[in-house]
């Protein structure tokens, strides 16, 4: 929980910062969205919030929803591949440690 709790916390500062710089990277404002989707629904709406400052509204609405299909995207496949890859890599690890049992 603390780590949580740290994450969201200092990420959401970190996002935010690192939203309101992007722009001077020469990136557009639709692929830093796509990247800020990964992460808690904190640093998302600090990314975003960062990203949308000074742009037109055509452009804010869909950087925001890029970012939250980004974010959906990334937690179903994490959700995925924890399921489908961790837990049997995570199964046969135990096997081979307690192989002599």
């Amino acid at each position: 929980m603390a780590i949580y709790l740290c994450g969201s916390v200092i990420g959401t500062l970190w996002f935010s910062l690192l939203g309101s710089l992007a722009p001077l990277t020469g990136l557009h404002p639709l692929a830093l969205a796509a990247g800020s989707g990964v992460g808690s629904g904190s640093m998302l709406s600090a990314a975003s919030g960062a990203l949308i400052n000074g742009l037109d509204e055509t452009l804010a609405q869909q950087v925001l929803s890029i970012a939250a299909a980004s974010n959906l995207l990334s937690s179903v496949l994490g959700a995925l591949s924890l399921t489908f890859l961790g837990l049997p890599l995570s199964e046969k690890i135990y096997k081979l440690c307690n192989k002599e049992k």
